[in-house]
């Protein structure tokens, strides 16, 4: 639904979009909804409003059941020791395989390195690798040198230039993975 704002006079009307929310039977600006992206128009069903009251309600009626979920999680630590341990057995089983990838993404780097590239260029993205490796020193937290455009993305491949490089928390980088929007 579209309702028109502000004085009619005025040569710009100002168009404001409403949903109605079941739960109070308010039209509200859908300012006032959560964003959804699984759902048709992209907004949660309830207004905010309505939606945090009905979260509280379930939390209170649910309390020993997510209680018992966060038990879970915190024993779920020994599981990923014994998670990590496996994998370092399968890196030491499957050392060609992993050689054979790394030197793919190496291989695939260096395609995409362009030989017109200077020495101050090259000098730059030397920079910005020991920047995340000081990053990593420091902060304890895991950094990366990030392709702004992937080098092997879906729809668009960038290059190995200065410009095309940032440090950024791996995190970051590992959620993103060869995505960029076009």
């Amino acid at each position: 639904m579209t309702k028109i704002l502000g004085n009619p006079s005025t040569s710009s009307p100002v168009f404001e979009l409403t949903k109605l929310c079941p739960k109070c039977k308010q039209t509200l600006p859908t300012t006032s909804f959560f964003k959804n992206k699984g759902r048709v128009d992209g907004l949660q069903g309830y207004c905010k409003l309505c939606k945090c009251l009905r979260d509280r309600q379930y939390d209170a009626e649910h309390r020993e059941k997510l209680n018992e979920a966060a038990r879970t999680r915190r024993l779920s630590k020994e599981s990923r020791q014994s998670h990590l341990d496996a994998l370092t057995r399968y890196r030491a089983k499957n050392k060609a395989i992993r050689a054979k990838l790394q030197m793919a993404r190496k291989s695939s780097k260096l395609k995409r390195t362009p030989d017109w590239l200077t020495d101050s260029d090259l000098d730059r993205i030397k920079c910005l690798y020991q920047l995340a490796a000081m990053r990593n020193r420091e902060s304890g937290y895991a950094w990366h040198v990030d392709h702004i455009i992937p080098l092997q993305g879906e729809f668009v491949s960038g290059l190995h230039v200065p410009s095309n490089l940032r440090v950024i928390p791996a995190i970051e980088n590992m959620r993103k993975s060869n995505y960029y929007g076009v």
